[in-house]
C-alpha cells in the first residue's frame, strides 16, 4: 500500500449532523458538488454536504450504475493497472467502471506522462500507476460516505446534473438510457432502504446575460421522491461567460431551496425524529412517501 492509499484508507464516519439533510452529488460533471457545498454554507442549520465519490469525475450512466452495484469495492475495480485509457476528453479513464477523472488525471498530467492519443489504453507503468493509485485511494475515500448512508435513519438528497440533456455535445453518449427511475432503483438496490430523494437538474444557459434570472426554475416535475428540474442558468461562473465549471450559483440555490422544501416539510420532521428513536425499524413504523 502506497502512502497515498494509506492516507485515504483511514475509517471515516458520517458528520454527527442529527435533523439535518444529508446531501450528495451523483455526478454527471463536477458542477454539483460545487453548487451543493455553496448552498450549505449558506443554509448551515439544516443541510450537511458530503463529499462523495462523483464529486470530482466524469460520470456516465453506465458509470453510475457500475459504481452502484451492492458489493463495489472501488479498491480492487477503479483504476487498476492495465485496465485505463485516455478518454475522449484527453483525461485519464478507467476501462472497468467507465468514470473519467478529468481532474486528478487531467489532460495535462496525462500529456506529462506521455499519453496524449484519444481513446488508447494504458499500459502499467510505475509512474502512471502511482497516480491512478492516488486518484483510487481518494474515490475510496468518499465512496464510504456513500456507503455509511445504507445505516443514516434520516433523509438524505442525491443530486444529478444531467447538463444540458441527452445526447452531451462533448460526450453523447453518456446519458443514454438514463432515466429518473433507473437511477433511483440503482440507488435504492445500492442502499438497501428508500430513505433518499432525487433531484435530477437539467440546464439551459443563456449566453451573453450577466443578471440572474428572476425565475430560473424553467420547469419542475416531482414523481414521488424523485424531482426532476429544467433549470434556466447564465453562461459561465454567474454569469461570467467564462468557461467555469462551477456555473450559475443563484439558479443552483434556486432549485435545490425548492427540492429542500419540499423533503424537510413537517411530515418529513416527524418522519426523522421517529427514525432516530426507532433505528433499524425505521421502515415499519412510517411508510416512506
Amino acid at each position: 500500500m502506497t502512502a497515498s492509499q494509506a492516507t485515504y484508507s483511514a475509517a471515516t464516519t458520517l458528520p454527527d449532523q442529527a435533523g439535518k439533510l444529508q446531501v450528495m452529488s451523483l455526478g454527471g460533471w463536477c458542477r454539483p458538488a460545487h453548487q451543493i457545498h455553496h448552498f450549505a454554507a449558506q443554509h448551515p442549520h439544516t443541510i450537511t454536504p458530503l463529499r462523495g465519490p462523483f464529486d470530482w469525475t466524469i460520470t456516465p450512466f453506465t458509470a453510475l450504475q457500475a459504481c452502484l452495484v451492492p458489493g463495489f469495492v472501488p479498491q480492487t475495480t477503479v483504476l487498476q493497472p492495465g485496465r485505463c485509457h485516455v478518454s475522449t476528453l484527453a483525461s485519464g479513464a478507467c476501462s472497468t467502471t467507465g468514470m473519467i477523472f478529468h481532474h486528478r488525471l487531467e489532460p495535462k498530467v496525462m500529456r506529462a506522462l506521455g499519453h496524449d492519443q484519444l481513446d488508447m489504453p494504458i499500459p502499467s507503468a510505475p509512474e502512471f500507476d502511482a497516480v491512478a493509485a492516488d486518484a483510487r485511494g481518494r474515490f475510496a475515500h468518499t465512496y464510504r460516505h456513500l456507503s455509511q448512508l445504507k445505516d443514516h435513519p434520516g433523509e438524505s438528497l442525491f443530486v444529478r446534473w444531467r447538463r444540458q440533456g441527452h445526447p452531451d455535445e462533448h460526450l453523447p453518449s453518456a446519458f443514454a438510457g438514463e432515466t429518473e427511475a433507473r437511477v433511483m432503483r440503482s440507488l435504492r438496490r445500492f442502499l438497501g432502504h428508500k430513505r433518499f430523494h432525487l433531484l435530477t437538474i437539467v440546464t439551459h444557459v443563456t449566453p451573453q446575460r450577466t443578471d440572474p434570472f428572476d425565475d430560473p426554475v424553467q420547469s419542475w416535475h416531482r414523481s414521488g421522491r424523485s424531482m426532476t428540474c429544467h433549470l434556466r442558468e447564465r453562461a459561465g461562473w454567474n454569469g461570467d461567460q467564462t468557461p467555469n465549471f462551477k456555473g450559475d450559483e443563484a439558479s443552483w440555490g434556486a432549485a435545490l431551496q425548492q427540492a429542500v422544501a419540499q423533503i424537510t416539510g413537517p411530515s418529513t420532521g416527524v418522519r426523522q425524529g421517529l427514525a432516530r428513536l426507532f433505528t433499524g425499524r425505521y421502515r415499519s413504523v412510517i411508510p416512506p412517501r
